[in-house]
């Protein structure tokens, strides 16, 4: 949840935590997840300089399975990321990818640019707790990093700076015509 090499921010995820089918059952499930997303979209990009910089996500597979695939859901989610918020996905480094990762990623390449799709950068555990690969002081610790912070810390605090950042260009003129 801190930076990578390159000063992009990096947001780590744990993808075996999301289960579609138990996470989505209400109208309201649908809403807390977009805005959980929204959220932390703005917390990826809290200047304009995060903006131009990009972000990276880590997004750690261990215990992933087919319980966690929904194609449906994650063309919905794609459209967010992809379409609808200044996010440029720089990288996004999946570590310890399932046997499963591969044929999920030729179902969603179907609705994922492909932009996207060469930025994914596949990583072990072991090359990750190395240093060599993400900065360790960057990197949360239950991914074999020393950062300290709570995500919730961190998301919190760059959505306050996002909201400050916001503020500062002043008063939104309305456009003429639209």
């Amino acid at each position: 949840a801190g930076r990578d090499e390159e000063g992009r921010l990096m947001m780590c995820t744990k993808m075996a935590t999301f289960i579609p089918k138990d996470s989505l059952k209400t109208d309201e499930d649908w809403r807390f997840i977009m805005r959980a997303l929204s959220d932390n979209m703005r917390a990826m990009t809290p200047t304009l300089r995060d903006v131009r910089n990009g972000a990276c996500i880590v997004s750690w597979m261990k215990g992933y399975g087919w319980r966690n695939v929904n194609p449906s859901v994650e063309r919905k989610l794609a459209s967010i990321y992809q379409d609808s918020y200044p996010v440029k996905m720089k990288r996004i480094v999946v570590i310890d990818p399932p046997l499963i990762f591969r044929a999920v990623m030729k179902v969603f390449s179907v609705f994922m640019k492909k932009k996207l799709i060469d930025r994914i950068v596949l990583m072990s555990e072991e090359e990750v707790r190395s240093g060599n690969k993400l900065p360790l002081d960057q990197t949360s610790a239950d991914l074999g990093g020393s950062m300290k912070e709570n995500w919730w810390d961190v998301r919190a605090s760059r959505l306050a700076t996002h909201h400050a950042s916001v503020q500062a260009l002043g008063p939104l003129v309305p456009l003429q015509g639209v």
